[in-house]
């Protein structure tokens, strides 16, 4: 009888450990579509381009900072797919610095992302960006934070936006 109640208890307790728990990290991303349309770029063809909303998040109760690009920002962002791709628009002083985001609260930015002439030769059924998370109180100088960027195999938090639907179905 013993042994059956401790069987019992044993499954029963393993079952909930193994429940799937929700991320509680304390940054999150949220992309919102701005507008479709098509464009000419460098290459001379015509591609259907995306212009996102970003917002970085901070859903906690105390300010939560992470290391990009001052204006190459995009160097911290990747997609979940190899169809579209982000433009970047250029600007005088880049360099890595961390961002402080007060708690309750988010910094945001604009993008743009292209699609690749070939997309249209696969279903997309979404597009998501992640933000390659870098902590400053671990990645304390630049010096920290090229390297760690450098190094893929470090990269252990990428906080993932919503799903975007950007192609129309063929």
């Amino acid at each position: 009888m013993r042994i059956s109640v401790f069987v019992i208890l044993l499954f029963t307790f393993l079952s909930f450990s193994c429940v799937n728990r929700k991320d509680n990290f304390p940054i999150s991303l949220h992309c919102s579509l701005i507008r479709s349309y098509d464009s000419l770029l460098d290459d001379s063809v015509t591609h259907k381009c995306h212009d996102l909303h970003i917002a970085v998040i901070n859903k906690s109760n105390k300010p939560r900072g992470y290391w990009t690009w001052t204006c190459n920002f995009y160097t911290n962002l990747i997609l979940n797919n190899t169809y579209m791709y982000a433009l970047f628009n250029g600007c005088d002083k880049n360099y890595p610095d961390t961002f402080m985001i007060p708690p309750h609260d988010s910094i945001c930015y604009s993008i743009k992302l292209a699609e690749q002439q070939y997309s249209t030769l696969f279903k997309i059924t979404s597009t998501k960006v992640g933000l390659i998370y870098v902590d400053p109180n671990t990645y304390r100088t630049e010096d920290d934070y090229r390297r760690f960027m450098g190094d893929k195999s470090q990269w252990d938090r990428i906080i993932w936006s919503n799903p975007l639907y950007l192609t129309t179905p063929e």
